[in-house]
């Protein structure tokens, strides 16, 4: 099984407001797109996981982290474990294929120059059997907390997490099986039915605001600019139905994928042996490659 690292984010701490400043403001949409709920698909070597986020120009400063967990809900055995107390404990021994989390970065954003965008990963899903993916957001912004005696406000990194019950997250059930669906981000993106595209995800408000945030680890202080939020809460909804991925997004992700592979220890037979290619890795570091695939994914107006 192979999907990519992500990178983890961890921050405490006091901040403080030194001076708010205008940039972008709306609501930012951030959903999985792919797998589709309640569908069939073929075992695949290279099974890929799509999430997307449309008004991506708001995204620099939330620091929006997709979480994930895929669980093999066929192999599910329960156990007992008995302690030297006499209590009994069952649980049910779970099987899970992958977890993990993964920051979206700003500069890759940047890069892409387009909205919305998209970022996936890959798993090597060759066995069969029902799979459950339970997912859910991280994010941060600024806010305003009083002190403790009540007089003076000041602001703090806040950490945000949606949903933020563990028994609540989001989740779509898709099944492995020869002879079900050739995996097919195109054809798999197609459908608007409330069976297989569901409309989880979440949209945050974000304002034209932002500020110079102080905060602290291990004593030492740093300074991050953080979102000031237009409220506090987030909605619930979203609309991942209207992404659609179309060829031309399907042949960028392709060749950044290649693209990856050929930077790799071990790169594929089918890299070029241009030297130019290789000079043109090395200086770009295939970050462009990487955003350019969310060039062709458009956005339908349901």
């Amino acid at each position: 099984m192979h999907f990519v690292s992500y990178a983890l984010w961890a921050v405490a701490g006091l901040c403080a407001y030194q001076g708010a400043v205008a940039t972008a403001a709306g609501v930012l949409e951030a959903s999985l797109i792919f797998p589709r709920n309640n569908t069939t698909y073929e075992p695949s070597e290279k099974f890929p996981i799509v999430f997307a986020v449309q008004n991506s120009q708001l995204l620099e400063h939330l620091q929006l982290t997709f979480n994930k967990r895929i669980l093999n809900t066929t192999n599910q055995p329960q156990r007992t474990v008995t302690y030297s107390n006499g209590y009994i404990n069952n649980y049910t021994d779970v099987d899970v294929l992958s977890r993990g989390g993964s920051t979206i970065e700003w500069w890759d954003v940047t890069a892409a120059q387009s909205d919305p965008y998209l970022y996936w990963y890959h798993l090597d899903i060759r066995g069969e059997g029902p799979l459950k993916m339970g997912w859910w957001l991280d994010w941060q912004s600024c806010n305003e907390t009083e002190d403790r005696m009540g007089q003076d406000s000041y602001t703090t990194l806040g950490f945000h997490t949606f949903p933020d019950d563990p028994d609540s997250v989001f989740s779509v059930r898709f099944e492995i099986k020869k002879g079900g669906q050739k995996v097919d981000l195109i054809s798999g993106t197609e459908s608007n039915s409330d069976d297989d595209c569901l409309v989880d995800g979440v949209a945050i408000d974000v304002s034209d605001e932002v500020a110079n945030a102080t905060y602290y680890v291990g004593g030492v202080a740093s300074v991050r600019t953080c979102a000031v939020l237009a409220t506090s809460t987030p909605t619930p909804t979203a609309n991942p139905c209207k992404v659609k991925i179309d060829k031309a997004t399907v042949e960028s992700m392709d060749a950044h994928d290649l693209e990856e592979a050929c930077r790799g220890p071990w790169p594929p037979a089918e890299c070029p042996e241009d030297e130019d290619y290789a000079v043109h890795i090395l200086a770009a570091g295939g970050l462009a490659t990487l955003l350019t695939a969310a060039l062709g994914a458009t956005l339908f107006l349901l």
